[in-house]
């Protein structure tokens, strides 16, 4: 990353010994790229408008559609407020902290329904806030119908990328997941992580990087499907050219993503985040070190 970078210290790590059936992460640095490897090479898991031609000097004919001013985005501050405090109405913490919860102001309604449709049947929903103006509205019943899964994550607002504002507060590499709900389980075990929300949200967040210019390393740990390699790789070209600092990571212990791999062994999925923030640490200082040599 452009300006000054200073070490990274990894006082934070609370681990130094590997819980049994977890295996130790390595990196090699390439350039800014580390992959990560466990006994063999792991899978990676990123309008102008014409001007008029007048033949005359009268004034030019007006629009029949006059430009419309954008309509002000509802505030949900009071929504929150009152939905985080019924959060221990439901069990549905997908393994995350009480605490955690609820320093991202998560909260729980029973009889929920989107606000755009008055006529849709209700549900119990876990509300992610990712804005004043927007949130994530999980559905919390343990069994689904085909068309209730359609509408199981439903987002109200615009969409936007929960908690960017670890671009300027992290002390530590932040992983770039796509749930709201995965970069939450990095968060709760000590990591730092951002949620894209959704993949068409890439290019808004380079944009948001370009300007606020983190000195932190990232991780990206996006979906290793398809859809996901791509977008994986259009991250990586994009930190090239800004010249940040940067990682691919390994999967999460086989899980398809980071609350999975929570829920099902919150322990190592502890070591696993630490221990990778910690040899990227190790790894970044060493970079540091050798620039100045």
């Amino acid at each position: 990353m452009s300006g000054q970078k200073t070490e990274m210290r990894s006082s934070w790590l609370p681990h130094n010994n590997n819980p049994s059936g977890s295996k130790a992460v390595h990196a090699v640095f390439t350039s800014t790229i580390v992959r990560f490897s466990d006994e063999k090479e792991m899978p990676s898991f990123l309008t102008v408008l014409p001007e008029s031609s007048s033949r005359t000097a009268s004034a030019p004919p007006k629009s029949d559609t006059a430009e419309k001013t954008p309509e002000p985005e509802p505030d949900y501050t009071d929504f929150f407020i009152q939905a985080n405090k019924d959060l221990m109405k439901t069990e549905y913490h997908r393994g995350i902290s009480v605490d955690t919860l609820n320093r991202f102001k998560v909260g729980f309604i029973e009889h929920w329904r989107h606000p755009k449709a008055s006529s849709a049947p209700e549900s119990p929903r876990l509300i992610i806030p990712t804005s004043e103006h927007s949130y994530l509205a999980r559905d919390t019943r343990a069994s689904l119908t085909d068309i209730q899964k359609k509408y199981s994550k439903s987002k109200v607002g615009k969409t936007h990328i929960f908690n960017i504002a670890a671009l300027e507060t992290a002390s530590k590499p932040i992983f770039i997941v796509e749930g709201e709900i995965d970069a939450l389980s990095i968060i709760d075990v000590g990591g730092e992580a951002i949620g894209l929300g959704s993949v068409t949200m890439i290019k808004s967040f380079i944009r948001t990087v370009t300007e606020k210019k983190p000195k932190q390393p990232f991780i990206i740990a996006l979906d290793n499907d398809k859809a996901g390699i791509k977008n994986i790789t259009e991250l990586a070209e994009s930190f090239k050219k800004l010249s940040c600092d940067y990682c691919i990571s390994a999967d999460f212990n086989g899980h398809k993503d980071a609350n999975e791999a929570l829920v099902k062994n919150k322990e190592k999925f502890n070591y696993q985040i630490h221990s990778l923030c910690d040899t990227i640490i190790r790894n970044y200082n060493k970079k540091l070190q050798d620039a100045e040599m």
